[in-house]
């Protein structure tokens, strides 16, 4: 999440871009030799990033405050 970039569409919709993972076997998969570059990735809203992140510390808060109860 920490890699996310923005990315302009049709400067209308406030989206940021981040790759999936290793692009490397797609073109082959894709059935496109001839390409050069190929880069797989997901656009999310803008604040997306954010939110996840802040839901992964709540869940780890959440996960500590159980720990600790049963101890």
């Amino acid at each position: 999440m920490d890699a996310a970039m923005p990315c302009y569409v049709m400067n209308r919709y406030d989206l940021v871009a981040y790759a999936n993972r290793d692009s490397v076997p797609f073109p082959d998969f894709y059935n496109i030799p001839e390409a050069r570059t190929v880069a797989r990735g997901s656009l999310r809203y803008k604040r997306n990033p954010a939110f996840v992140v802040a839901l992964g510390a709540q869940s780890r808060m959440a996960a500590v405050r159980q720990e600790r109860a049963v101890a």
